[in-house]
């Protein structure tokens, strides 16, 4: 998680509480980190799990007073794992009085699996913090080398797509493998 983007994003919703796009740039920041946190707090049930996350970001929109004071990031962060926590804890109540939402859960859980590469949404959350620490590093070319690498595309159609020769764009590709070592790895 960025902190400073995160204060960034609580800045633009104390001056514009009912902007969606400053909204959706906290939902943006916060739901990794909630995701993963209530992932571990469901004993890996991502259908749980994603439905805890929905609920405690739709009672910060609903609750929290973004423009009634000054908020700090560790407020904000405080206040987010009390509701998370509460959500949780409404959801056992609830679970308690209806047992066939655990039956539910399996069933969707099962189907997310098969269709989610990186089922855990701990190293999924892991795994965009990194790119989004890399990605603040390279430069725009490069930026956009790795954006159609992640999309799937070969050396070819890189080159295709940015109108440069194959060896131009194998030559460039192998560039950013190496800063993206030397960036995750130290080598």
């Amino acid at each position: 998680m960025n902190q400073a983007k995160l204060a960034e994003a609580l800045e633009k919703l104390k001056v514009s509480p009912s902007s969606a796009e400053c909204w959706e740039e906290l939902h943006r920041l916060v739901w990794p980190l909630l995701i993963a946190k209530m992932h571990r707090r469901t004993s890996g049930n991502l259908y749980l799990a994603e439905e805890a996350s929905q609920e405690t970001m739709l009672r910060i929109v609903r609750y929290f007073d973004f423009a009634g004071h000054d908020v700090t990031l560790g407020q904000f962060l405080k206040y987010l794992y009390s509701t998370s926590n509460s959500v949780l804890i409404d959801m056992i109540r609830t679970n308690r009085r209806n047992h066939s939402m655990m039956t539910d859960a399996k069933e969707s859980e099962h189907i997310a699996d098969a269709q989610d590469p990186l089922p855990n949404p701990e190293e999924r959350a892991i795994v965009q913090g990194l790119v989004e620490a890399l990605f603040d590093k390279l430069n725009p070319r490069e930026q956009q080398i790795l954006g159609l690498l992640m999309q799937g595309k070969t050396g070819a159609e890189i080159a295709s797509q940015m109108k440069i020769e194959d060896k131009t764009a194998e030559n460039a590709i192998s560039s950013l493998r190496a800063k993206c070592k030397k960036e995750l790895f130290g080598r």
